[in-house]
């Protein structure tokens, strides 16, 4: 798989793993939202919002495991906010999604 799809400006590119993570969840969204037994259990309203709550929450928890495994790598504190130095972890997206979504 390429790496670097494309360069946006600066730092920043299109990365294959991350359009990869973005065309599946949107694929996921898609076809969630249109299931049957879906529209029966939750609202169109509460599926949407448990979906951005989700979303969001894996950014952070992604970044913040990694900047905390990973905090004396880091020239200033400036770069921690940074998402193109460093990069994510899975395992912290995953935690803190099962507990955002379970709070909500």
């Amino acid at each position: 798989m390429c790496p670097r799809i494309f360069h946006i400006y600066g730092p920043l590119w299109v990365n294959g793993y991350g359009l990869m993570i973005a065309l599946g969840f949107m694929l996921f969204t898609y076809l969630t939202y249109r299931h049957p037994r879906r529209k029966r259990l939750i609202s169109d309203e509460n599926y949407l919002n448990v979906l951005f709550i989700g979303f969001l929450s894996a950014i952070v928890g992604g970044r913040f495991l990694f900047v905390l495994f990973n905090l004396f790598s880091f020239d200033s504190v400036a770069e921690i906010f940074y998402p193109w130095v460093g990069g994510f972890s899975l395992f912290g997206s995953i935690i803190f999604v099962l507990v955002a979504v379970s709070i909500y």
